[in-house]
């Protein structure tokens, strides 16, 4: 509500206001399986992307991996997904 408050005195519009809070507060939630339901077609993945949708400020954290050559090696990483808002 503060925030509101001092966005309206300083004249700022409502999307602008709503713009400006959703970067201050959201969400990150870690789902590490996500990358391999995502891959395999899991019906999981979409009740995910559908929370996404759901909630704009929601962030998905998991572990993905690549794999770099034919011996099977492969290189891990973290990835930080959000909803691309057309859902």
């Amino acid at each position: 509500k503060a925030l509101r408050r001092l966005a309206n005195l300083e004249r700022l519009d409502d999307d602008t206001t709503n713009d400006l809070l959703a970067e201050k507060f959201g969400y990150i939630v870690s789902c590490q399986v996500y990358g391999n339901q995502k891959k395999n077609q899991d019906p999981k993945a979409e009740d995910i992307e559908m929370l996404m949708h759901r909630y704009p400020h929601l962030r998905i954290a998991y572990i993905d991996n690549i794999r770099v050559n034919r011996a099977g090696e492969s290189v891990y990483y973290s990835v930080l997904v959000k909803s691309d808002g057309k859902g």
